[in-house]
């Protein structure tokens, strides 16, 4: 039960940091050099 909650928490944030990284590039592709 524990590992199971862990795994799909560790999944969450892994999700959550893809998403800050696409939004990071997206932000860098907008801003002017």
């Amino acid at each position: 039960m524990y590992i199971s909650l862990n795994i799909s928490i560790s999944l969450v944030y892994y999700n959550l940091y893809e998403i800050s990284n696409d939004v990071t590039r997206l932000h860098e592709m907008v801003q002017p050099c």
